[in-house]
Formats: C-alpha cells, sequence, structure tokens
C-alpha cells in the first residue's frame, strides 16, 4: 500500500526507520520516502546490510534500536 505524503504527515509519533543499503527486495527509496514525509523520522541506513538488517547487522540494529526507545525526546 502507498501512503501520500500528506496521509504519513499526519502521523506525529517519533518513528525509526532502518533499511539495508544492498536490500534487493525493496528499494533504499521507500525508506527515503519515508523518512521523508513521516515528521518525526530517524532514518538509518546500513551499510554491508539487505533485506535483513537485524540479521545480517544484529549489534547495529540492537543498539540503534535500543537508543531510539530509551532517548529522551
Amino acid at each position: 500500500m502507498n501512503y501520500s505524503p500528506e496521509e504519513l504527515g499526519e502521523i506525529t509519533h517519533n518513528a525509526l526507520v532502518i533499511h539495508g543499503r544492498e536490500d534487493e527486495i525493496i528499494p533504499v527509496e521507500a525508506s527515503y520516502y519515508m523518512s521523508t514525509h513521516l515528521p518525526n523520522a530517524e532514518l538509518h541506513v546500513i551499510p554491508h546490510a539487505g533485506h535483513w538488517t537485524q540479521i545480517e547487522q544484529p549489534q547495529l540494529f540492537a543498539s540503534l534500536t535500543r537508543w531510539f526507545l530509551t532517548r529522551e525526546s
């Protein structure tokens, strides 16, 4: 499903967007689109990872997730 910029703009929660730079299933441009239109998005493009960043770069994925969930907003 595609979401319009207006629909995404209505989502005001903090959002963490993580994408593997070498993802061959979903283009990284999809995450750029989401993070551009979600007003409170944080985008991290992970090198040396494809579609399964949580498996291919588990320590970095866990660190980013932990930081995002425990940071002061």
